[in-house]
């Protein structure tokens, strides 16, 4: 039997397959036996051709304040490309016009097409949905829903983005142009999550983007590179996910990748202060294959060459490792007692002027922490005098914090939330929720470590669900009492499923072991001589340096005053009575100015 062998061919810098003869091309990859096992090897040498089609690869474009021909400029690159399908997901009510858009496309109009609800995707077509309309994907097919009467259109990228990671999981590409208000946050992270590629074009609309905090979806890319470098590293991806579907780079399934594994886990723990020696393997290393897919390397060895050698690289494989499993209201019974039991108790005795802080620490994208504030909020409305509700909500990913300040979550919570709770505490846009102001305005995020940062203080609740089993014993040993120094008399503290207190059982009681709900107790704990947690390595010593002319100490501070209000988040000097000795110029934004008059911090 004759088949026809295809032959890769580059348009505009991506890559599309072409057929030598009628019949489906078999696809010949370079050294593709050294992704195969053994056994697949050797099974080649008898086992008949078997024709397989290019795999279909879906670009997202989520495009917003956008120059018209930028568009055009992109579209003309990726044309070319005859197993890719592009999905345009436009904010810009000129460029939603098919006639306008045509007439900039040029010779490029024919592959625009306006897609009907339960068409086939089919590679080599740009999509235009009609305006007002949610588009999803759906084992292959487009689905369409039209937005009703008022209904914002915010999450119209979100919604598109998850459906087509979860459709056609790593043969994605999410591509954001132009800058957004949170729309495409949640979407780009279930393309990274899925093993997809997460792109933004850098052009003046990100420029002053704060990377560590921002809502824009840039900020949680794999990369922000020029528009005419996009091209070649879309083709990269297309390329990597090409061929027999191996799970991943060959250097990650071989026998000898546990050694690897530890010496990246080691890079990690010294760059990070992080130990991810006792990750769960499995996990480990998906993620560890994710971030060699993005870097463009077969091997473990060259992995860690860049791990090296790039200093960016452990924070981004950092960053990818601390994507975890949330949800609304996860552990069901926990919440429930709560609700019943402990909420009532830390409202009693607590008046208007009296003040409900809430601790949520490793809240992730943020669902712990809207539930806390739904219960909170919920039994408040009960009173007729009700403390003020303040919930810290803490992570060390500060990319998951942009996700959360931004409040929006796919369809699937209506499965983790009650309906009568979505009504209240959340507005549709598109197939997304979003948290509603009220409830947003109850939580503070920030970037924080529980091993490195001072904690916050006279706390009623502090929520620590599923971070202890990250830390070692001798680690946990100095957190527990933290948090004890953290909770007020008779505060509470919820832990998960997994997680103990029983080695400082001196510090708190159970109130019910099953769901893992303790109020602490009033014992000495002795925080200040564990804290902080991390040492910093003793200083070497080195010879003195020659005396010279000292700047004056009161030049020295006003430099370092002006240097901090330039590039150190906004900050308050205090002594050790709490007194307010100095606030950066941003404080303003936080503190009225009158209130900068009262002596105590603890007062304004």
């Amino acid at each position: 039997m004759h088949t026809g062998v295809g032959r890769q061919v580059l348009h505009g810098g991506l890559p599309c397959f072409e057929q030598s003869s009628p019949i489906a091309p078999e696809l010949s990859v370079a050294n593709d036996s050294a992704a195969m096992t053994d056994d697949e090897i050797s099974s080649t040498e008898t086992a008949p051709d078997i024709a397989t089609q290019p795999p279909l690869f879906v670009l997202g474009v989520g495009a917003a304040r956008l120059d018209a021909g930028r568009l055009a400029e992109l579209l003309d690159a990726v044309a070319g490309a005859a197993n890719l399908a592009i999905m345009l997901l436009l904010r810009d009510r000129q460029l939603l016009d098919e006639a306008h858009l045509r007439a900039l496309l040029g010779k490029q109009a024919t592959l625009l097409s306006v897609p009907f609800d339960g068409e086939k995707l089919q590679p080599g077509r740009f999509y235009l949905p009609p305006a007002d309309t949610v588009v999803t994907l759906e084992e292959g097919r487009i689905r369409l829903r039209a937005l009703p009467n008022g209904e914002s259109d915010h999450g119209l990228i979100d919604s598109f983005f998850v459906s087509m990671a979860h459709d056609q999981d790593g043969n994605v590409i999410g591509l954001i142009m132009g800058r957004f208000d949170g729309d495409g946050t949640l979407g780009t992270a279930a393309i990274k999550e899925c093993g997809g590629l997460a792109l933004a074009v850098d052009d003046a609309s990100l420029h002053g983007l704060d990377l560590r905090s921002a809502s824009n979806p840039a900020a949680i890319t794999d990369h922000i590179l020029p528009l005419p470098q996009l091209t070649a590293r879309i083709a990269a991806h297309m390329q990597r996910h090409h061929g027999f579907g191996h799970p991943g780079p060959l250097g990650v399934r071989n026998g000898s990748e546990s050694d690897k594994l530890s010496q990246i886990a080691a890079i990690l723990r010294n760059t990070t202060g992080h130990d991810f020696h006792g990750y769960k393997r499995a996990t480990f290393l998906r993620r560890v294959q994710q971030r060699m897919q993005v870097a463009q390397v077969e091997m473990l060895e060259q992995y860690l060459h860049i791990l090296r050698y790039r200093f960016d690289e452990p924070l981004q494989l950092f960053n990818d490792l601390l994507i975890g499993v949330t949800k609304f209201f996860r552990d069901r019974r926990g919440f429930e007692l709560l609700e019943q039991q402990v909420i009532p108790r830390l409202f009693k005795g607590k008046h208007t002027d009296d003040s409900m802080r809430v601790w949520v620490l490793g809240c992730s994208t943020g669902e712990e922490a809207y539930s806390l504030a739904m219960l909170l909020r919920e039994h408040a409305e009960t009173l007729d005098s009700a403390p003020r509700i303040q919930i810290f909500a803490s992570d060390i990913d500060g990319r998951a914090l942009a996700t959360a300040r931004v409040g929006r979550y796919a369809s699937s919570i209506v499965g983790e939330v009650a309906l009568e709770r979505l009504r209240r505490w959340f507005v549709k846009e598109g197939d997304t929720y979003v948290v509603n102001k009220e409830l947003r305005e109850l939580c503070v995020f920030s970037q924080h470590s529980i091993v490195k940062d001072p904690p916050f203080s006279r706390l009623d609740l502090v929520s620590c669900r599923n971070l202890l089993i990250y830390l070692d014993a001798e680690l946990q040993n100095r957190v527990i009492p933290i948090f004890h120094f953290a909770i007020r008399p008779g505060g509470y503290l919820f832990l998960g499923n997994a997680e103990n207190v029983s080695l400082q059982a001196q510090l708190f009681t159970p109130v019910d072991r099953s769901v893992r709900v303790f109020q602490r107790l009033d014992a000495q704990s002795n925080v200040h001589a564990t804290f902080p947690t991390m040492q910093p390595a003793a200083a070497a010593r080195v010879p003195a340096r020659p005396q010279r002319q000292r700047t004056s100490s009161s030049a020295l501070v006003s430099a370092g005053e002006r240097i901090a209000d330039c590039y150190a988040p906004t900050y308050a000097v205090l002594d050790e009575h709490f007194e307010v000795l100095h606030v950066s110029s941003q404080a303003g934004r936080f503190i009225r100015p009158a209130a900068l008059r009262q002596a105590s911090i603890c007062s304004i």
